[in-house]
C-alpha cells in the first residue's frame, strides 16, 4: 500500500463506522458505504446515495431521510475543528462544505461529520439542530463542544459516548 493509505484507508473507516452505526440502530445490515463514497449521489442525484453512508434495509431508512453522513479519517494532524477560531488549514472547513453540499442536494435536514484525527478518539460533529431536535435531554450527559460561526451551529461529541447514551429509537419513531 502507498504510503498513507488514501482510499483504502477510509474505506475501511466507513465500513467500520457502517458497522458501528448498524449495531447502534438495532440491525446489522441497516447502514453500508455509499456507492462510490458518496459520487453516485453528487454525480446522478440519487437521493439515496448522498454522503458516505446508504441504507440498503429498510429499517435504516428512518436515520437515511433524516441525516446525510461523511466520513473523515487521517488528513494529518495540523487541522482542528477549531480552525474556524485559530485560522489553521481549511481541512475542516472543506469537510463541512462537503457534508452541507450533500446535505442541500438531499433535502435531508441534518448532517453528521464522523471524524478521526490520527491516533485520536473518533468524534461526531453533527448540527445543532439535530441534537435540539431529538436528544436535548441526552445533551445534558454529553461531553461536548460547541462550535458557532457565521455559517455553521454545530456541537461535537465523542461517537461512543453518543451511542452509549442517545438511543436510537427516538430517530426510528420520528
Amino acid at each position: 500500500m502507498k504510503a498513507g493509505g488514501g482510499k483504502a484507508k477510509g474505506g475501511a473507516f466507513e465500513r467500520k463506522i457502517c458497522k458501528m452505526m448498524s449495531e447502534w440502530w438495532g440491525d446489522k445490515d441497516a447502514f453500508w458505504r455509499s456507492p462510490g463514497s458518496g459520487a453516485r449521489g453528487t454525480v446522478s442525484k440519487a437521493q439515496p446515495f448522498y454522503g458516505d453512508m446508504c441504507s440498503p434495509s429498510s429499517t435504516g431508512n428512518a436515520f437515511i431521510s433524516k441525516v446525510v453522513v461523511e466520513m473523515k479519517k487521517g488528513y494529518g494532524s495540523s487541522w482542528c475543528p477549531f480552525d474556524f477560531i485559530e485560522g489553521g488549514p481549511r481541512i475542516f472547513t472543506d469537510f463541512l462544505t462537503q457534508v452541507d453540499r450533500d446535505r442541500d442536494g438531499s433535502h435531508r435536514p441534518h448532517f453528521w461529520l464522523i471524524f478521526q484525527k490520527p491516533r485520536k478518539q473518533i468524534c461526531l460533529c453533527a448540527d445543532a439542530d439535530f441534537f435540539k431536535r431529538y436528544y436535548k435531554k441526552e445533551l445534558l450527559c454529553l461531553s461536548y463542544v460547541k462550535v458557532k460561526t457565521e455559517k455553521y451551529n454545530m456541537i461535537i461529541v465523542n461517537l461512543d459516548e453518543f451511542f452509549q447514551k442517545c438511543k436510537p429509537d427516538v430517530l426510528k419513531d420520528a
